[in-house]
């Protein structure tokens, strides 16, 4: 199971309940009550204790594989769509702990199922928490629309279909939305015409232990900072392991004599566009498309083998011994292409 595979895996899942979940608010643009009714079915699965560990395992593994990813990199001359990914990818939980520790967290802390007038409530009569839940849909399904076209748009299938899914990508999360301001605007209606029912939401999720209660808003306060944390202590060691290993550097030498000097650990396809020499990558270096494959004028025990994935891709297009894709390639001795 590699890197890529454990991100895609887990990425779907995630973009699975969320699609469940925001076609679950759309029916907002009925009534609160259709989203009530149909909450217990489309959240059955995922509030099973199967469900339970399948989406919070896969965000666990998610949130890994980014920062992964982050620690990995050796520089950022990215296209703009992978940088746009890599950059959702990391700023999202900083938003959806908050939300998680709203929602969840509330619910352990306690024991009150967490509904439709009771969230709503809560999300949409402050501006500031609003405009916060609906940047986090935003980025969230962008996040996901974004990874699962360039994950299948090479697949004849998905190209055929494109038509219908792009339609999917713009109507779902904007009936969410529609729907999450219907019922908000309902809601702000009811919360001023009753005040009492209004407080009585407020406070339900308020644990009445004194501790429950320091633990709750302690997390909400932090949970997000600790993210951006994390984010930012793995960036600068990734930054600090690639000066001192700086002097530590291989030649690619490309078919028109130009040889460029890179440090060991950058893949051949980083090397390129490191130099900002023009190098085709159809699937943005993931080994999918192998539109970036070179033949490696050099003999293949000198090179490092290829992983899993490179077999896999270079066997689908009968590759000889010579050629080996660019992007998974990470010589540690000078080579040349031809």
């Amino acid at each position: 199971m590699t890197l890529a595979r454990l991100r895609t895996i887990s990425g779907v899942i995630i973009g699975l309940y969320v699609t469940m979940h925001l076609s679950n608010h759309a029916l907002g643009l009925i009534s609160i009550n259709a989203q009530e009714t149909a909450r217990p079915w489309v959240m059955a699965l995922w509030h099973s204790p199967p469900g339970q560990v399948l989406l919070y395992g896969s965000l666990v593994v998610h949130a890994w594989c980014g920062l992964a990813a982050l620690a990995r990199r050796r520089h950022f001359h990215i296209p703009l769509w992978e940088g746009t990914q890599m950059l959702l990818g990391l700023a999202i939980p900083y938003l959806l702990l908050v939300h998680i520790v709203n929602t969840r967290g509330t619910r352990i802390l306690t024991g009150i199922d967490i509904n439709y007038p009771y969230e709503i409530a809560n999300l949409w009569i402050d501006p500031w928490t609003r405009y916060r839940q609906i940047l986090l849909v935003l980025l969230v399904w962008g996040h996901f629309a974004v990874g699962l076209h360039f994950w299948l748009r090479l697949r004849s299938g998905y190209r055929r279909a494109f038509p219908i899914i792009l339609l999917a990508y713009v109507l779902i999360p904007t009936g969410a939305l529609l729907g999450f301001a219907e019922v908000g605007v309902t809601t702000s209606a009811r919360a001023q015409s009753d005040p009492a029912w209004f407080k009585q939401m407020k406070t339900m999720g308020v644990p009445k232990d004194p501790q429950r209660a320091i633990a709750r808003a302690q997390l909400k306060e932090w949970v997000g900072y600790s993210w951006l944390g994390i984010v930012g202590i793995v960036f600068c060691a990734a930054q600090i392991r690639n000066w001192r290993r700086r002097h530590e550097r291989f030649t690619v030498t490309y078919p028109d004599s130009v040889s460029i000097e890179a440090p060991i650990g950058l893949s051949v396809l980083e090397v390129s566009r490191r130099a900002r020499r023009p190098h085709v990558s159809v699937c943005g270096g993931r080994a999918r498309c192998t539109t970036c494959r070179v033949r490696i004028d050099k003999s293949a025990d000198e090179l490092p083998p290829p992983n899993a994935l490179e077999t896999t891709a270079l066997a689908r297009i009968h590759a000889t011994a010579d050629v080996r894709l660019a992007c998974q390639l990470r010589p540690r001795n000078d080579v040349s292409n031809r």
